[in-house]
């Protein structure tokens, strides 16, 4: 059994300037997981101008590339590259420059690599989310309106991070597969867009198993984004008529930068009887 998933590395507390070799992400002792997509890397190091460069490993530490590289946004992994369950993915960053939206105090960085891919589990786990009726598939999308009213960091101060927001949202009548999300934002006194650097986003499956190790930036996600070719969740995933569709949210935004009006699409098929 596949479930997708995303691996997460925050280069928060790095410093910007230094170098780090052997940086890990461990994964999960239960399930091999297989890389196909390394995102990000444009947020954790300088520009390949400025000698900003990644050097990622295999779980035996067989280097991916000849030498540490200036990798685009969006590197696919191909052939994927599986790593034994219980293992790490080890990197390299050379040059590191934070990303991140400028406070009073603190910045909220968003500065992230991103390791995608799918958890895969034994034979004998638990099948996938199947439906139980003949169906047929409708192109269908559940979507809902939010309002961001909290910033990145705590205010006063904008020092401390604040933690996630929960939200869920009913899948009702029919099973819902759901192939990926779309963002779109309207931050304070700003044009609607593309939701980019303003939240990070932790999914769940209809069995409440989280989909990523850590909260993700939305422009990994959104499969509306400018600069990444974001497309999760892969394999789709079913969630039973009856279900919810639960994620939390974490603000990346300044205070001076809100309220922001979010959209969230949820775009899939419902699964018809027939």
């Amino acid at each position: 059994m596949d479930r997708p998933f995303i691996y997460v590395f925050d280069a928060d507390a790095l410093t910007n300037g230094l170098t780090y070799n052997d940086l890990m992400v461990p994964l999960h002792k239960d399930s091999e997981f297989l890389l196909r997509r390394i995102a990000g890397r444009p947020t954790v190091t300088a520009a390949p101008a400025a000698g900003g460069r990644i050097q990622v490993r295999s779980d035996e530490r067989k280097q991916l590339f000849a030498a540490p590289s200036a990798i685009t946004p969006d590197q696919a992994v191909v052939p994927e590259l599986a790593y034994a369950p219980g293992s790490a993915i080890t990197f390299d960053l050379i040059n590191v420059l934070r990303a991140g939206n400028a406070t009073t105090g603190t910045a909220v960085f968003f500065s992230q690599l991103c390791f995608q891919g799918v958890r895969r589990f034994p034979s004998g786990g638990r099948p996938r989310q199947d439906t139980a009726y003949r169906y047929q598939e409708k192109p269908f999308a559940i979507v809902t309106d939010l309002v961001v009213n909290w910033s990145g960091r705590l205010f006063p101060g904008e020092v401390v991070m604040d933690g996630p927001r929960q939200f869920n949202m009913q899948v009702q009548d029919y099973d819902f597969e759901l192939y990926y999300i779309t963002m779109t934002q309207q931050r304070f006194g700003g044009a609607v867009a593309t939701c980019d650097q303003s939240i990070k986003m932790m999914l769940y499956d209809a069995d409440g198993n989280q989909l990523m190790s850590a909260p993700v930036c939305d422009f990994f996600l959104s499969a509306n984004g400018n600069n990444y070719n974001s497309l999760f969740p892969i394999p789709p995933l079913v969630y039973p008529a009856g279900s919810q569709i639960l994620f939390d949210l974490m603000s990346l935004l300044a205070n001076a930068s809100l309220p922001m009006a979010l959209e969230l699409a949820f775009c899939g098929v419902r699964r018809m009887p027939c």
